[in-house]
């Protein structure tokens, strides 16, 4: 459809006179809306205009469920962290008081945000082992940006402990006890967290001694990779199911990329029953 095309025009189309006769003119009418909506976004003018004012969200979307112009989850990204062999029972000799190493997941939070950019969409989490306890600070772990921790500590557990199992008395058990219990606003080596760790994301540790744990981010859609920071050789994350994001206007686009324009300042709706 071009940007200026007329009703009449419209009409003209052999696709929307077939609809017509299928479905109605009504059914005509709502497709001419949408298009209409839908152009509007490569409307120079609008996308100057938005790009200028980072709140600045075109007033057509200003309620949820009065626009097909939204963009939602379509693939709920995971990631995989596989400890390395020195780190699992029974050559867990790697774990010693100088371990201090954290692993970063980028997240969705849940619910709508309009503006443009979605930087209050997008949130992190850190996965923290730290040789202090938990009640006091991370050490070198940085919080900048950080928007929930989940810790650990090896003097909190006995040594014998210190494999990476799902059993009590262990760091994955002390992990998974914190994502299950950890309330939104817990303060955890000294950082108050703003959520709880099940509103953003799942952990699997699978198995005893298991050489992995799987991270499933809560909320469908694209996001960047999780990263480790310190703690290099503890082990390794990696990808194993990317975010994808879809364009809600009757059809599923693949290749979509929320971070460019019209893309970037169309609402994100993390439930697509908010478009009922």
């Amino acid at each position: 459809m071009k940007y200026s095309m007329t009703w009449q025009d419209f009409m003209r189309q052999p696709e929307n006179k077939l609809l017509k006769e299928q479905k109605g003119i009504h059914a005509c009418k709502q497709r001419f809306i949408q298009e209409q909506n839908k152009m509007q976004w490569y409307d120079p003018t609008l996308i100057v205009e938005a790009a200028q004012d980072a709140g600045a969200v075109n007033q057509a979307n200003a309620a949820v469920g009065s626009s097909t112009q939204f963009i939602t989850g379509r693939d709920t990204h995971v990631s995989t962290w596989t400890w390395s062999p020195a780190m699992i029972s029974p050559n867990e000799g790697a774990w010693t008081g100088s371990i201090n190493f954290g692993i970063v997941a980028n997240v969705i939070k849940p619910g709508a945000d309009y503006a443009a950019g979605h930087p209050s969409t997008r949130k992190k989490v850190l996965f923290a082992v730290v040789t202090g306890s938990v009640l006091g600070d991370l050490g070198a772990l940085s919080t900048s940006g950080i928007d929930c921790v989940v810790t650990a500590s090896t003097t909190d557990i006995p040594a014998i402990g210190f494999t990476p199992s799902g059993s009590s008395g262990s760091i994955i058990g002390l992990w998974k006890q914190a994502i299950q219990n950890q309330s939104a606003t817990a303060t955890v080596g000294g950082f108050t967290n703003t959520f709880a760790p099940t509103t953003l994301c799942t952990v699997d540790f699978g198995s005893a001694n298991s050489s992995s744990m799987v991270i499933t981010n809560t909320v469908p859609g694209e996001i960047f990779d999780a990263t480790t920071t310190a703690g290099g050789t503890t082990g390794s994350v990696a990808v194993t199911t990317y975010g994808d994001m879809k364009y809600l206007n009757g059809k599923t686009e693949y290749d979509i990329n929320w971070n460019e324009l019209p893309f970037s300042n169309l609402p994100f709706v993390s439930d697509a029953t908010y478009l009922s």
